[in-house]
């Protein structure tokens, strides 16, 4: 079956303010489809919302479009995902709900790309007493969790290099900002 609409990927924990404390609080990984106007009208707003300077979620938003109007004959084709406080009905992703969004490419059987994470700018580490924390981290979780087995690589702004070092992510190369995670299969018999 062909699905043309966002839908549930994972279900991960980040942080949420109540009564001065931060508590766990589930979130859902969704998958959001550039053939669905639904999905492409939430990227568009995202985009416009959260654009505090150069915005990323822009960025994603014009990928997406460029995916259904300008195709590029490659063999990674880009996933867009949002992290969201939506509970159901994911084929209408509500827009307040959205945490964070990302764009992920699969460039060959063992390395997924991060090419875009942005946290919604309301949350991130520069607001002082944020309704909800550790967003970042559960999406990471999240991709580590679907793309497991496989190497994760980006391309990390300066300011977010302490995040992503902080998550397991290394150092490709020391003069540059692109980063790994080894994400091995994890081995389910020690367990039993």
């Amino acid at each position: 079956m062909i699905n043309f609409k966002a839908h549930l990927i994972d279900s991960t924990q980040i942080k949420e303010k109540y009564n001065e404390k931060y508590i766990d609080k589930k979130v859902n990984l969704i998958e959001l489809n550039p053939q669905n106007k639904k999905d492409m009208f939430t990227l568009k707003e995202i985009g416009a919302d959260w654009n505090y300077g150069y915005s990323l979620a822009k960025e994603i938003h014009t990928d997406a479009l460029n995916m259904i109007y300008s195709p590029k004959k490659t063999t990674s084709i880009p996933k867009f995902y949002a992290l969201t406080k939506q509970m159901k009905d994911f084929k209408t992703p509500k827009i307040n709900d959205i945490l964070a969004l990302a764009e992920i490419e699969e460039k060959s059987k063992k390395v997924v790309e991060i090419v875009f994470l942005q946290v919604n700018p309301e949350y991130n580490y520069y607001s002082y007493t944020p309704d909800f924390k550790k967003i970042g981290t559960g999406f990471l979780n999240s991709l580590k969790k679907i793309f497991e087995g496989k190497t994760l690589t980006l391309q990390a702004a300066f300011d977010a290099v302490k995040f992503y070092l902080k998550n397991g992510f290394n150092y490709i190369d020391k003069n540059s900002l692109t980063m790994y995670f080894e994400n091995p299969i994890k081995d389910i018999t020690k367990k039993l």
